[in-house]
């Protein structure tokens, strides 16, 4: 390649980039008429950083002004996100805080005036991605409980089998009496006395049990 090429073709990289700038520019001045919350939970094996975007916009999600929360490993944040109506769809980002180099993306729409889930697990060795709605249903004098398992696993009460969480779906609702010796998870018995009766969580879990319990 000539030198007149190399530059024609230099200008022309610069010309896109710069008009790309432009583009994600007057999507992120658009007002924002819409509006979800958010909880972001890490349940990687390494501390994170959790990154969002309108899905139209050109540039890479994982640019520092799209940084939502950054996470250790086992925790958790809430986020109140706004984006136009315009556009719906939103991108995703987990990527570790050390290497830089792991990472997940996903697209995914919510709902104005929702609440919703956006947690990051391990399959196998790699990152994944699961958005999906909140969904409490309370009950008195009950614990009630969904299950995002990272691995196809049982879900026994009392020692039976009540439920078999898949890879990445959260399972059904389940309803606790007793908040210790009823719960097991892949035959791994789950202590779940510092959570509130009358309240609903989520659990996160791996083939060791539980990884994290947050309030729905």
């Amino acid at each position: 390649m000539g030198v007149k090429q190399s530059v024609l073709l230099l200008l022309g990289v610069m010309g896109m980039v710069a008009c790309s700038d432009k583009i994600d520019k007057s999507i992120e001045d658009r007002p924002k008429n819409r509006y979800t919350a958010l909880t972001f939970v890490n349940v990687l094996d390494d501390d994170v950083r959790f990154y969002l975007q309108p899905q139209v916009m050109i540039g890479d999600v994982f640019q520092d002004k799209y940084q939502a929360t950054e996470l250790l490993k086992n925790d958790y944040s809430h986020y109140r996100y706004g984006w136009n109506d315009d556009h719906d769809n939103t991108t995703f980002g987990v990527r570790d805080n050390n290497s830089n180099t792991k990472k997940r993306k996903l697209d995914a729409r919510v709902k104005d005036g929702g609440r919703t889930w956006v947690v990051a697990w391990m399959r196998g060795s790699e990152y994944e991605l699961s958005v999906f709605d909140k969904s409490p249903r309370n009950q008195n004098n009950r614990i009630t409980l969904r299950v995002l398992a990272s691995v196809d696993m049982d879900i026994a009460l009392n020692g039976i089998v009540v439920s078999r969480a898949k890879s990445g779906v959260v399972s059904n609702h389940i309803s606790l009496e007793h908040c210790s010796g009823s719960l097991s998870l892949a035959n791994h018995p789950i202590d779940l006395c510092q959570q509130d009766y009358g309240r609903s969580y989520l659990i996160v879990a791996d083939k060791n049990g539980l990884r994290v319990v947050v309030d729905e």
